[in-house]
């Protein structure tokens, strides 16, 4: 395989997946230059150790090219996003951390009504959870769907989300306190 430089990867999405269909290991090294530190700082978000980040990035990629073909994403960054944060509560869950983190057991706990389980039997009522959590986040002032989002998401701390949005951490974690509650009184409402 002939070394690329700088900047001579393809940048726009739809030609990266193009590449992964294609099943050229370029599409690999385009995802990497574009979307290398992001997908570190999802994991690092989530582990809250650089080094086991770093371990679990390598599994993304690897994830990615077996998943695109038949996967045709129409957000690759929220693709690989979705892959990297599914990564990360694995190896957060299975032990493989060195270090279990007081952040990430907070964030599994406030989120565990609304995490779909990952039982293929369930695929239909996980569907309609999406759509309804979807639904829920479109009632939603844009403050506090930024807050949540950035919270359940991309499993910033109360700290990191007060920062960007000008809040102190209590208020952050009120807002979401509220919010969790008013998505089990919605979800409660649709039987789910």
């Amino acid at each position: 395989m002939n070394e690329k430089k700088e900047g001579e990867y393809p940048t726009d999405d739809r030609r990266i997946v193009s590449l992964f269909f294609s099943r050229d290991e370029q599409a690999i090294l385009a995802c990497q230059h574009k979307y290398g530190a992001y997908v570190h700082s999802v994991l690092y978000s989530i582990l809250r150790n650089h080094e086991d980040a770093e371990e679990c990035v390598n599994d993304v990629w690897m994830a990615a090219w077996n998943s695109i073909p038949p996967a045709r994403p129409l957000s690759l960054k929220n693709f690989i996003a979705g892959i990297a944060r599914n990564k990360g509560f694995n190896r957060y869950h299975h032990g493989k951390a060195q270090k279990r983190n007081g952040h990430t057991e907070e964030l599994l706990e406030e989120i565990g009504f609304f995490t779909p389980e990952n039982d293929p039997t369930r695929e239909l009522e996980t569907k309609e959870l999406l759509k309804e959590i979807n639904a829920f986040l479109g009632t939603l002032d844009e403050t506090t769907r930024v807050c949540f989002v950035l919270r359940y998401y991309y499993a910033q701390s109360n700290e990191e989300i007060g920062k960007k949005m000008g809040k102190s951490a209590h208020a952050v974690s009120a807002l979401l306190s509220r919010t969790r509650e008013r998505l089990k009184y919605h979800l409660a409402q649709k039987n789910l």
